[in-house]
């Protein structure tokens, strides 16, 4: 067996080989993920191959990524996202798996993950990789019928009297100042550049602890805007000094052919507490004027972007583990997280 970097006239067997194992991935998606994504070396692969007589049997790519720890001494913390991990079905349990998980950690010492699936609960640990629990997925069922046909008669009939106890259209006033940046004399394309305004200053986050992804305009842009399907919409809002605050949202439709709103990402002032709860509430009305039967976002249990869905009839539903190597001392278990759908495996750990 044979394991290395992934090679760019690979791309087209690699994308074969992730579709038929149930991970649809083309390969322009993979060259944008695993060689133009920011902050990886230029010209470089953050994908490996696992080969056997010239065929690839298994797969792991990593997405870099800078974490804002909130601590004086150490700011930022350099990481990466281990993602579309998968081992050709016939020869799973063989520990191939393993062994690009620890390829990729001797090129990438420093890896974390999202995922939900029995064969990471059950290899991870054996790494003596640490699991935080405090992160689960929030939804928002907004019409009849949001539940997969898989429920249950008895979770479909209690998710309907939830839906009609429970879910109101709420309507949260903006700040004082604040409003929404209108599309009429910002054109939509030109709002992805106002990004780097609407950032919130790093150092000015509130109570102790905190890790979330450090965003940048060109890391968003790379990620939402470029993206080669190009699915996402953004709403920026302002305030009177420019501006504060934006919200990424996509849809997609769902094996049952319903439509499923996901809050993909969401920006401002740790300590705006009116403006997270303002902002999510409009992106919800989007939704669900859209026809989601569903909408999901992920957050931390202690982040206002979690507090600002719960003041918007969101529920916790699912709980997702942040999975970190041994090598990430720094993370622990105590800070808050602010962390949101994005591009990742959450997609398949976190399934209706």
């Amino acid at each position: 067996m044979e394991i290395r970097p992934t090679q760019i006239d690979e791309l087209p067997r690699l994308s074969e080989f992730l579709t038929t194992q149930g991970m649809a991935r083309s390969p322009e998606v993979l060259r944008w993920k695993f060689w133009q994504s920011p902050g990886h070396p230029a010209g470089e692969s953050t994908s490996f191959v696992a080969r056997i007589d010239g065929r690839i049997v298994g797969h792991v790519g990593i997405l870099p990524a800078t974490l804002h720890l909130g601590q004086a001494e150490k700011p930022t913390f350099d990481g990466g996202w281990f993602v579309d991990w998968m081992v050709r079905q016939d020869l799973r349990s063989r520990g191939i798996g393993i062994f690009l998980l620890r390829e990729a950690a001797r090129v990438w010492p420093t890896l974390m993950t999202i995922q939900g699936s029995a064969d990471t609960r059950e290899v991870l640990p054996q790494l003596n990789w640490s699991q935080n629990r405090r992160l689960a997925v929030y939804k928002l069922n907004v019409r009849f019928g949001a539940l997969g046909r898989s429920a249950g008669i008895t979770r479909r009939a209690a998710a309907q009297l939830a839906r009609l106890l429970y879910y109101h259209p709420v309507t949260h006033c903006p700040p004082s100042g604040w409003q929404l940046i209108n599309a009429m004399t910002v054109p939509a394309d030109a709002q992805w550049d106002l990004l780097d305004d609407a950032l919130p200053p790093r150092g000015r986050n509130p109570n102790g602890s905190i890790c979330h992804l450090q965003r940048s305009g060109p890391f968003l842009r790379w990620s939402f805007r470029d993206h080669p399907t190009r699915r996402y919409n953004l709403l920026m809002a302002e305030d009177p000094a420019g501006a504060a605050g934006y919200a990424i949202w996509r849809t997609c439709r769902r094996a049952d052919g319903k439509l499923e709103g996901r809050i993909v990402d969401v920006g401002l002032e740790w300590d705006r507490c009116d403006g997270w709860r303002w902002l999510i509430s409009v992106v919800t009305a989007h939704l669900a004027a859209e026809g989601a039967a569903q909408i999901s976002c992920l957050a931390g249990d202690d982040s206002p972007l979690s507090e600002g869905l719960r003041q918007n009839r969101y529920l916790r539903r699912c709980e997702l583990g942040l999975w970190t190597c041994p090598q990430a001392t720094e993370l622990t278990p105590g800070a808050r997280w602010h962390l949101t759908f994005a591009d990742s495996d959450i997609d398949t750990a976190a399934e209706v």
